[in-house]
């Protein structure tokens, strides 16, 4: 994401902010249900990391996530 002005109230910097990456495995039992896990990687750059580490004290986020595609 980048935006073209800062916003400190909603902690967003000027220029690039922030890239997400992931991977997720899925298995497929049949077309109608398929499970899935993963993992997801968010990193604020710029003045937005400056933002977050005076809040949070972390300019990065990792999450795993769980799920279920249906489709009926």
């Amino acid at each position: 994401n980048a935006y073209g002005k800062s916003d400190r109230a909603r902690g967003i910097g000027a220029g690039l902010s922030t890239a997400e990456a992931g991977v997720r495995l899925r298995y497929e039992f049949n077309r109608r249900f398929a499970p899935y896990v993963g993992v997801s990687r968010d990193r604020a750059f710029g003045k937005t990391a400056e933002f977050r580490r005076a809040e949070s004290g972390q300019s990065g986020d990792t999450r795993v996530i769980f799920g279920i595609r249906t489709w009926f």
